[in-house]
């Protein structure tokens, strides 16, 4: 289980979301059987790889930022698609929730994915030195205090890779 987390600003208005948005077919959280989002969340992080990477199952849980009395849970019934305005749509159930977001408020969302495939959890793009540019870098601190580069994890691709040489 993977675990991803973004920030989407609610809007009311139909289908399709715009980057940083959140829309449902229903323009409610109650009713609705499909979300739509931006490629990007507020923050500008491209979700693209995470909507190739939900399938059947997974869940989402939407939550108003400002007020944790305002939430939903959803499971996810279809494949995300791809619309040709760049937004994504994905089918979903509503399992739970409570309250709706006022149009405009920022949500806090959560994806829990239970399964990728590995051909969309590799970070493919290269920079001018050659090095492998990761998506979610983390520096890690070593369990050891000996000399030698520092290290760090892709929250993307799960990949272990040196961060920087010693000096």
């Amino acid at each position: 289980m993977a675990v991803y987390e973004g920030t989407f600003t609610w809007n009311s208005s139909a289908v399709p979301a715009t980057d940083g948005e959140l829309r449902s077919d229903s323009r409610n959280w109650s009713g609705a059987a499909q979300l739509s989002f931006g490629t990007h969340t507020n923050d500008g992080v491209d979700g693209t790889r995470l909507w190739e990477a939900l399938a059947v199952a997974d869940t989402i849980h939407v939550q108003q930022a400002n007020n944790a009395s305002n939430w939903s849970d959803y499971s996810v019934t279809a494949a995300s698609v791809h619309q040709t305005d760049g937004s994504w749509l994905i089918a979903v159930s509503r399992t739970a929730g409570t309250g709706q977001a006022s149009n405009g408020q920022n949500c806090v969302l959560t994806f829990n994915v239970a399964a990728t495939a590995s051909a969309t959890r590799q970070c493919t793009e290269y920079d001018l030195d050659g090095y492998r540019v990761h998506q979610q870098p983390v520096g890690m601190q070593a369990s050891s205090s000996a000399i030698g580069p520092s290290l760090g994890w892709c929250g993307w691709c799960h990949e272990v890779f040196v961060l920087a040489e010693p000096a």
